[in-house]
């Protein structure tokens, strides 16, 4: 078996919201980055135990979209009473 390391990981440099007011549901937020030195937000696919994950204290993360790269894509609910899947 050969191993594939995945890219060095990548620093944020915007975000589409930066607030999120309690009870506040469906929230869109995008993090974006630069890429430089191959840096990369990465995701090996559904098939993989081991995917692209981001944790926020306080605040469900109701889904995770890898876009690019360069890219993710979140829906955060806070204060919800709903645990996220």
């Amino acid at each position: 078996m050969v191993r594939i390391p995945a890219p060095p990981p990548a620093e944020i440099v915007s975000l589409s919201q930066s607030t999120l007011n309690e009870h506040q549901t469906g929230v869109n937020l995008t993090i974006t980055r630069e890429r430089v030195n191959e840096s990369a937000f990465y995701d090996p696919g559904e098939n993989f135990l081991n995917r692209l994950k981001v944790t926020i204290d306080d605040v469900q993360v109701k889904s995770l979209k890898w876009t690019s790269p360069t890219r993710i894509d979140l829906v955060l609910s806070k204060g919800a009473s709903q645990p996220s899947p």
